[in-house]
């Protein structure tokens, strides 16, 4: 996941270059030197060899361990390597994998999201907001999780508000919330795997 992350902060170093030069010509010069020095920046961090393609909307960065492609649109950005995925934009959409027995607060709207897999696990985590308070989230997900064993509950408050979090388990499934002020009402973080 951390060469996704890297690949995604250096597409956004293409989209700039990409974005000031002048014209077709330049464009495209643009983007091959862009690709060229982001190659090399990646070789130099990796140690293997890299290849970067970019097209319209999507970057694809290949190595030796596979190939991660960054996509957008005029609402998101995806990052998208083997089975693991980030999504990130105003109205992003849950995974349609993402497991149906975990409960979703509906006053909510997605931010972002990412998956993951290894070995027998796979792991979620969504970011969205909320004009709802800290207590009526949190209080809303503990009602739901009842019946899950509820661990390491934390409240803190602060000059900017309160945080709160746990972490619940049932089975072979582990959730942790956490849910904090934020400038614009409250952000809510659930991380979910599945084991």
């Amino acid at each position: 996941m951390k060469r996704v992350m890297t690949a995604a902060a250096l597409v956004v170093c293409i989209m700039f270059t990409v974005a000031f030069a002048g014209g077709c010509l330049g464009q495209r010069i643009a983007e091959k030197v862009t690709e060229e020095i982001v190659e090399k920046a990646i070789e130099g961090g990796s140690g293997g060899d890299v290849e970067i393609d970019s097209d319209n909307d999507e970057v694809t960065i290949r190595d030796e361990e596979g190939e991660t492609t960054i996509s957008g649109d005029d609402e998101n950005v995806t990052i998208k390597s083997g089975d693991d995925e980030a999504v990130f934009g105003e109205d992003t959409e849950l995974p349609e994998d993402f497991p149906e027995s975990v409960p979703l607060y509906d006053g909510i709207n997605l931010t972002s999201y990412w998956k993951t897999s290894e070995d027998d696990s796979t792991t979620f985590s969504i970011t969205a907001v909320s004009e709802d308070s800290v207590d009526d989230i949190f209080g809303w997900y503990k009602d739901q999780l009842s019946g899950w064993e509820i661990s390491g509950e934390f409240t803190m408050e602060t000059d900017e508000g309160k945080n709160s979090s746990f972490t619940a388990e049932s089975g072979g499934m582990e959730i942790v919330l956490m849910v904090m002020n934020a400038d614009e009402g409250t952000t809510m973080v659930l991380t979910v795997t599945e084991r």
